[in-house]
């Protein structure tokens, strides 16, 4: 039999730990054998083998191409809640030290990772920027470390194709398209391990523009599809003069029963009138075709949205550490993110803020004085030398004259 299995790169197990039933049941097929690649098998925990071997056990039960709400989804249970907990704490403090192990600073600080995985309701500042359509975003720093080896392997893909100029002149159009300036001494190394942090994560923020760009795109699309189903329902002559699309998409259910049951009643009474009942049925279905079109429209939209709320809130963290690796005195950054809907340039001194012990999180905008350090007040002095050459880019991010866009939302709706 030939094997079968998920598209993509070496992932973490913790990648696959994090699956919800809905996003494993739609990666493994419903017939063959399952090659995983997680770069660390070990570690994947008996409830992904359970809930693997559930899938395989029922294969006719996830192919229907019938409504969602068919579809039986089963979650193999610990014998108790604590124990199932204490495995994600565990898995959670790995990943968190592989962060810092390869150079990327963690989502939140260490001595949260039991209170997120434990009540993550509690912090939604930490975790609604990872939450899926059918997990509670819990595992942060797993799906964290997902996507820095992501960019690692971005990185090695890069080096192999193209050479370090033609590297750093493409980053630097791109970064500068996103209205962050960088000086002409900005040099990557061929090894990324020998990179000072600043050039590193001038990198890691080239990447996540592109990616956010490819988001950007894909929504627009998503809401031009969404907004064109929408007149074909308004002009298909099913709705009521007062009935807004809020009303169509919380009457969801009730309207494609409706049209099963009138379709169901027109095709029993087909003997008394055939032509009649086919006339009928044709326009039923008509009807229901395109109000299923329009709320598979309304489903694409949201995880776009979602996708794209996820991405913003990694830029603004990512632009955020930016600061934190080399703070200074009343600098003041002007970021034109071109993610949002609207064309106001935002100017921001951004940072992160310690919260009485609660979780780190992104603040902007913070006054200049929450970013500087004593020994900043003079830029060059005896007490206070001028910066390296891996520092001297913070002086230069500064773009006043390109009011292109505004910094998106980090909160996932």
């Amino acid at each position: 039999m030939a094997q079968q299995g998920f598209h993509g790169p070496g992932l973490p197990a913790a990648y696959f730990n994090d699956m919800s039933n809905q996003e494993l049941y739609s990666a493994i097929p419903a017939a063959g054998l399952y090659v995983i690649p997680a770069v660390d098998p070990q570690n994947l925990t008996e409830e992904f083998h359970c809930r693997v071997r559930e899938r395989q056990a029922r294969p006719a039960q996830f192919v229907s191409n019938g409504p969602a709400q068919e579809i039986v989804q089963v979650i193999p249970q610990y014998p108790f809640e604590a124990q199932r907990l204490l495995d994600v704490v565990k898995e959670e403090m790995r990943c968190f030290n592989a962060l810092e192990e390869d150079r990327c600073p963690p989502w939140y600080p260490k001595s949260q990772v039991a209170h997120v995985v434990h009540h993550p309701e509690d912090v939604p500042d930490i975790t609604s920027p990872w939450k899926g359509e059918c997990d509670d975003g819990a595992r942060v720093l797993s799906k964290q470390l997902y996507y820095w080896r992501r960019f690692r392997s971005w990185q090695i893909d890069r080096r192999e194709r193209l050479t370090l100029f033609d590297i750093e002149r493409e980053s630097r159009a791109h970064l500068q398209r996103h209205g962050i300036q960088i000086p002409r001494d900005f040099e990557l190394d061929e090894l990324p391990s020998h990179q000072d942090q600043a050039m590193e994560w001038l990198e890691f923020l080239d990447f996540v523009g592109r990616e956010r760009s490819v988001l950007q795109r894909r929504l627009k699309e998503c809401q031009r599809l969404h907004e064109f189903h929408w007149h074909k329902v308004r002009n298909s002559g099913q709705l009521a003069g007062d009935t807004t699309e809020e009303d169509v998409v919380a009457q969801r259910e009730d309207r494609l029963a409706w049209f099963r049951a009138r379709r169901h009643e027109v095709t029993t009474a087909a003997n008394a009138d055939p032509e009649w009942a086919t006339k009928r049925v044709s326009e039923l279905d008509r009807q229901s075709n395109i109000l299923e079109e329009y709320y598979a429209g309304v489903d694409i939209l949201h995880r776009a949205k979602r996708f794209h709320g996820q991405m913003a809130a990694i830029w603004d963290w990512a632009v955020a550490h930016l600061f934190r690796l080399v703070p200074k005195r009343g600098q003041q950054v002007q970021l034109q993110a071109d993610i949002g809907d609207g064309a106001v340039a935002q100017t921001a001194s951004a940072g992160y803020r310690e919260n009485s012990g609660a979780s780190r999180r992104f603040q902007p905008p913070l006054p200049p004085s929450a970013c500087s350090s004593p020994a900043a007040e003079s830029p060059s002095s005896p007490e206070n030398p001028a910066p390296t050459r891996g520092q001297t880019w913070l002086a230069m991010m500064t773009h006043p004259s390109d009011p292109r866009g505004e910094r998106g939302s980090r909160c996932v709706g």
